[in-house]
């Protein structure tokens, strides 16, 4: 009987990111950059410095897709960095959650306070 094994989908999505490091619970770094691919089970990512491999990471990518047409979304990714360089990470998928996130504010307009 032939092995058959199924490939691991690579989506090429592009999106800003923020990523902060532990060391046990407290932060030990902090940064910013953009996703270059993610699969199921990690993502590669531009990052300002290199991380160690091993390193606890938690990385907030700004999702592209709406909820319900109209609200923000964001992926907040955990799990240890297996891979990085001067240029980028890779971090293995340990847990996911989709969340919310804020508009911001058009830029040189002011915001808007509720009456109340």
């Amino acid at each position: 009987m032939p092995h058959t094994s199924k490939a691991v989908r690579r989506y090429p999505i592009r999106q800003d990111v923020s990523y902060r490091c532990f060391k046990g619970r407290r932060v030990s770094d902090e940064g910013r950059g953009k996703t270059v691919m993610m699969t199921s089970r990690e993502v590669k990512f531009t990052t300002e410095r290199a991380l160690k491999p091993g390193q606890e990471v938690e990385l907030t990518v700004n999702w592209p897709v709406l909820l319900g047409k109209r609200c923000l979304m964001k992926l907040v990714i955990s799990g240890p960095v297996t891979s990085s360089d001067a240029g980028g990470a890779v971090l293995r998928i340990m847990r996911y959650e989709f969340r919310t996130r804020a508009k911001k504010p058009v830029l040189g307009l002011p915001l808007q306070k509720s009456a109340g």
